[in-house]
């Protein structure tokens, strides 16, 4: 059976994304929805998909769902209590959830830094390998003196 044949275009389930842009040059809730390009219209019942695209520039926010976005971010336990009673473990649970961004950024610098020694590490052990070699020094040498297997040495002598 083919797939097109279990397809049911009329079962799909409307998606909703939001979008957060931080520190956006503008301040403003933009909503996007596909459009009939025949008839230029949009059809709600129909329509499979709507975007939502929240703008958190630097001005104070005006719009109240900016608001709110913001005070979850930036962990303004004050005035999320406007909402909601907050207690400890809601408090935690809230740090971790906003603190993923800079979670990620944390690991990015981290790998950034692993690849950077890496990188560095191996142009350092070419430089030794090629002014060995430039001595002098035959390749099974160099690989005795620098703990380098025989296969690397050659490697860095092909490039």
């Amino acid at each position: 059976k083919d797939i097109s044949e279990e397809a049911s275009y009329t079962r799909l389930k409307k998606v909703y994304s939001i979008w957060i842009i931080v520190n956006s040059p503008k301040e403003c809730i933009e909503r996007y929805a596909f459009m009939n390009m025949d008839t230029k219209e949009i059809d709600p019942e129909n329509d499979p998909f709507h975007l939502v695209v929240i703008h958190l520039g630097k001005q104070l926010p005006e719009d109240e769902l900016v608001k709110y976005i913001r005070a979850l971010l930036e962990r303004d336990i004050e005035y999320l209590k406007n909402y909601y009673v907050i207690n400890e473990e809601m408090e935690r649970s809230m740090y971790h959830m906003c603190n993923l961004g800079e979670g990620i950024k944390e690991e990015g610098i981290k790998e950034g830094i692993k690849e950077g020694i890496k990188e560095g590490k191996e142009r350092r052990e070419e430089e030794i390998v090629l002014n060995m070699l430039k001595e002098g020094l035959e390749m099974e040498m160099i690989s005795k003196l620098t703990g380098m297997d025989l296969e690397a040495v050659k490697r860095i002598l092909a490039q």
